[in-house]
């Protein structure tokens, strides 16, 4: 009974180091990249390593978006991540956030452990701030220096009319 045991035993040990060797292997053939979005939140993105040439950029953008939506913790979230407008690399590695920015690039040059944020567009509530510009008409004009192709200068000084934000 004791050898049935000792066999079992062993042949469960081979069976767990074989899955653990399999699992290994499938993980290597795997890239994990990370995106990171409101805060700490992390999910994970798991892309085979055959797939990488057909799959583009577009796909994990998409893939990003369906994720955190997915997510139940982030339903403050919702909205925002509909205006996600691309990804970016956490650590700020211009080469990578530019090939991002390209739709149609495969996933060639992602590596495993790469860390990804969501960049938002600007919705219309971030729009208001440029309803009130600074013109011409704002200034108490001095003295006219200088006239070129394109523009001309002018020494002024800034009215008061407007609204100061501290109320100057």
């Amino acid at each position: 009974m004791n050898k049935i045991l000792e066999k079992l035993s062993s042949f469960t040990h081979l069976q767990s180091s074989s899955y653990k060797k399999e699992q290994k292997e499938s993980d290597e053939k795997t890239i994990i990249v990370q995106i990171q979005y409101d805060g700490d939140s992390k999910l994970e993105i798991k892309i085979p390593e055959d797939c990488k040439k057909s799959l583009t950029c577009q796909w994990l953008l998409d893939e990003a978006t369906r994720e955190i939506n997915k997510s139940p913790t982030n339903l403050n979230l919702l909205e925002e991540s509909k205006s996600i407008v691309t990804l970016k690399t956490k650590n700020n590695n211009y080469a990578v956030d530019h090939l991002l920015n390209n739709p149609t690039q495969s996933l060639q040059f992602l590596k495993t452990g790469t860390v990804l944020q969501p960049y938002y567009g600007s919705t219309e509530e971030s729009l208001e701030e440029f309803d009130n510009k600074v013109e011409l008409n704002d200034f108490d004009i001095e003295t006219k220096l200088g006239h070129g192709a394109f523009s001309t200068v002018y020494l002024g000084n800034f009215t008061t009319h407007l609204q100061m934000p501290y109320g100057n």
